[in-house]
């Protein structure tokens, strides 16, 4: 588990991603995908604890139609630091 983290505690997104923006980053690219962006709340900076992370990033043409995940099973996950 990630050094500051306790397993279980509920905080703000943007606090969780502190300085782990180029990691996550890097991990989106990992799997293909493009342009990767945080938006809603954490982008605004009205998140609160408990709140989720949305992340948007492009799917290249080769990949669309490709992948093994559909919106609304990627919509449901939760990020876990």
């Amino acid at each position: 588990m990630p050094q500051g983290l306790t397993k279980g505690k509920i905080m703000k997104p943007s606090h969780a991603i502190q300085g782990k923006t180029s990691e996550i980053k890097l991990l989106i690219e990992s799997y293909g995908f493009l342009s990767p962006a945080i938006s809603g709340s954490t982008a605004r900076g009205t998140d609160v604890d408990g709140s989720d992370l949305d992340i948007l990033a492009t799917i290249p043409v080769d990949l669309r139609g490709k992948t093994n995940c559909s919106t609304s099973s990627i919509s449901q996950r939760r990020w876990k630091p």
